[in-house]
């Protein structure tokens, strides 16, 4: 049990302590959590619950993301939204609180007042809890971040101590929950994305002057992968023949240089029997002040595109651009090369009417209305 007549370097160095592993919870939720954890134990509370609550609802059903030491009954949590929390007295008082300030309820509500608050003395009361201390850590647009904590029945309100080292967290909490939401709200991004450039039939690539591979999408990965062309070894991209090496070497060097100087160029691959259709890759700079190069230290690099004049050919191309199955992508494929759904319930070998079914499944995934749009469709995605 903590001992709070303590003195305030000893405090400090507890205060250090649990700052510590807030910082670490930027990248590390269950750091964050394992923070406030220490708070609640040096508070000797009940239970800690963070909320994230949209600005426009400010109810309970407005919680966007919530974390909390336990869970609690969802009959308690049905219990509180339909009778306490409309005649909740902490939630006005707390919501006009300020970002970074402490709401402490015994400092707005006498005693008298909390020991006949029917959100006190019945539904915080049955599950053993009272006295609330609450920060608001964000005050967003759209949300605003609550931290609360909530004593047992049979203690006494906070002391001057237990104030004295919330007053030493707070600023911390609210930093480190700001680059928390921040660093959130940067990974879904990230992940849609990349999500949206693994989507593309095209393939692109973000290399260094080096030829060092520092992306590539899920088609450019099928590139390296098929070694007809191109590869990735260790990292680095390699041309299979030594003229388009040498082309591709000298184009990203231009394309990284500093400054004005970058220039963009295109590397051309004939048509062989050996490599297929004819194949383009466009090598486009990307200065140290462009967002994509922001990420990588905001060194110059080169983005690359492939292209090719051959229109998507394989099952396997379309299922991955357009999230058909491969029963609908050889359907699609057939009415690209100007087959019917007759040829197709002929060549699946089943009825015209599960070709039919197949047909209108295919033009509801690709939100298309004719079958003519389909082959459109088709047309415009090219594989590098």
């Amino acid at each position: 049990m903590p001992s709070w007549n303590m003195l305030p370097s000893v405090q400090t160095t507890i205060a250090d302590q649990i700052t510590a592993l807030l910082y670490e919870g930027i990248l590390e939720p269950a750091q964050w959590a394992k923070g406030l954890r220490s708070i609640q134990a040096q508070l000797e509370c009940a239970a800690f619950h963070h909320l994230d609550i949209s600005s426009l609802g400010k109810s309970a059903r407005s919680v966007a993301v919530s974390l909390q030491d336990t869970e609690p009954p969802d009959e308690k949590v049905l219990e509180f939204e339909r009778h306490y929390m409309p005649q909740d007295i902490r939630l006005p008082a707390m919501w006009a609180t300020l970002e970074g300030g402490v709401w402490w309820d015994q400092e707005h509500f006498s005693d008298s007042t909390i020991r006949r608050a029917p959100i006190y003395a019945e539904f915080l009361a049955s599950m053993g809890m009272q006295h609330t201390v609450c920060i608001p850590l964000r005050d967003g647009a759209a949300s605003r971040d609550f931290v609360g904590f909530m004593r047992h029945l049979d203690q006494k309100p906070f002391d001057r101590d237990e104030q004295a080292l919330v007053g030493l967290l707070v600023p911390h909490m609210v930093r480190a929950n700001k680059l928390r939401y921040r660093a959130s709200q940067l990974a879904v991004q990230a992940a849609l994305g990349a999500a949206a450039l693994d989507a593309l039939p095209q393939a692109l690539a973000v290399v260094d002057a080096g030829l060092r591979v520092r992306y590539a999408n899920a088609a450019a990965e099928h590139v390296f992968a098929g070694r007809a062309r191109f590869t990735s070894c260790q990292g680095v991209m390699h041309a299979s023949d030594p003229e388009s090496q040498r082309l591709m070497e000298h184009r990203v060097a231009e394309a990284c240089q500093v400054g004005d100087f970058a220039r963009a160029g295109v590397v051309r691959i004939a048509a062989s029997e050996h490599l297929g259709g004819e194949c383009l890759v466009h090598i486009l700079p990307l200065r140290a002040s462009h967002p994509l190069a922001t990420a990588l230290h905001a060194v110059p690099h080169a983005l690359l595109v492939w292209s090719s004049t051959q229109a998507v050919k394989t099952v396997e191309h379309i299922c991955i651009a357009l999230g058909l199955t491969e029963t609908e992508a050889r359907l699609a494929l057939m009415l690209a090369q100007g087959r019917t759904v007759k040829d197709f319930a002929q060549a699946q070998g089943c009825t015209w009417h599960t070709a039919r079914t197949h047909a209108n499944n295919l033009l509801t995934k690709t939100g298309c209305h004719r079958q003519a749009e389909i082959v459109q469709l088709l047309q415009a995605f090219t594989w590098g």
